[in-house]
């Protein structure tokens, strides 16, 4: 008889044997080898490669437009070739007639807004640390002008107010150079005249400084054609010396008087005579000391307004020493001069 364990073994050999036929198909099929994939790239390779092809398609369309500009010159006709040479000469022309204007500029008077250019740029006369000093009773110094500065510049008008005796005549003499100073500089179109000697700053003074003091000193013996020519006369001036005179005489309105003597004159026409005398030689500065003051209220106004607007039309600098406060504020620069110095106001 076959007991329930022999049956049991039975069914579990009949297991494993079919089990083991069945594994090596199994095997078979997890030995088959699938074809090795293509490694994957990443995204930084990827971009390079972009970035490679590119710049080799910017260098190939950069190589088509160069070679296409060539062809385009090549092909561009003489009518635009003689266009640009026309316009190159338009632009010169232009640049020459700019080059003009600015000399013609140059000989004309100057503007507001020129003369205001002028004053910053060119300085026609520097004083620096000057000094004067006078003996008086007791052989005790009377110090003038105590390390005075004053600038001033092309075209400017400058009035310097003080007390009697304070100086303002002193001032105005050692500009000149007809008084030398103690101490300092003096300046004229750079040019240092304390330091010339007395030939040196005569020939200076005769072409560069003109002077109006309150007394007209004019030469009574000649006319006052003759009394304008007189200067041109004395710096050598040989050619147009009258119509120069003529000239300086119709400015402050004396063209009818040339003929006539000092004495013949009113006290407004000598003034004047003056000044169209100190003006003729073209100088770079005019000093004036007082020279309203023996000139009664209308005529020195007259004067005075003839006096600035010469001056503006040469523009040359004035420099005014008066008591006048009228005549103070017509100027573009104030000084009071006190104690040796001067204070601006």
């Amino acid at each position: 008889m076959i007991t329930t364990q022999q049956k049991t073994r039975k069914s579990s050999q009949q297991y494993t044997v079919s089990s083991q036929k069945l594994r090596p198909k199994r095997t078979l099929k997890r030995t088959l080898k699938k074809p090795a994939a293509a490694p994957k790239q990443t995204p930084q390779k990827k971009s390079s490669q972009k970035q490679v092809s590119q710049k080799q398609v910017s260098q190939k369309q950069a190589l088509q437009k160069q070679s296409s500009k060539k062809q385009v010159l090549k092909k561009q006709s003489p009518q635009k070739q003689s266009s640009k040479k026309q316009s190159l000469q338009k632009q010169a022309l232009k640049k020459q007639s700019l080059q003009k204007k600015q000399k013609n500029s140059a000989k004309k008077p100057l503007s507001k807004s020129s003369a205001k250019k002028s004053l910053s740029t060119i300085p026609v006369l520097s004083v620096q640390n000057l000094r004067k000093s006078f003996t008086i009773a007791n052989n005790k110094p009377s110090h003038i002008l105590r390390g005075l500065n004053l600038v001033a510049y092309k075209g400017e008008t400058i009035a310097i107010m003080g007390r009697s005796g304070s100086g303002k005549s002193t001032l105005i003499s050692i500009i000149t150079g007809l008084e030398k100073p103690d101490d300092g500089m003096v300046t004229i179109d750079e040019e240092n005249i304390a330091a010339m000697e007395e030939n040196e700053l005569t020939a200076f003074r005769a072409k560069k400084i003109a002077i109006v003091f309150q007394q007209f000193h004019l030469i009574s013996h000649l006319n006052a054609l003759e009394n304008v020519t007189l200067p041109l006369n004395l710096i050598g001036e040989k050619e147009g010396i009258t119509e120069r005179a003529e000239a300086a005489l119709t400015q402050l309105g004396l063209a009818h008087v040339k003929a006539q003597l000092p004495s013949q004159l009113s006290g407004g026409e000598q003034q004047r005579l003056a000044i169209a005398r100190s003006l003729v030689v073209k100088p770079s500065i005019l000093l004036a000391d007082e020279p309203t003051g023996n000139l009664d209220q209308e005529t020195s106004q007259k004067v005075v307004a003839q006096l600035f607007d010469v001056v503006k039309k040469n523009n040359v600098t004035l420099i005014i020493a008066t008591h006048d406060l009228e005549l103070a504020k017509k100027c573009r620069s104030r000084y009071f001069l006190e104690k040796g110095i001067l204070r601006s106001f």
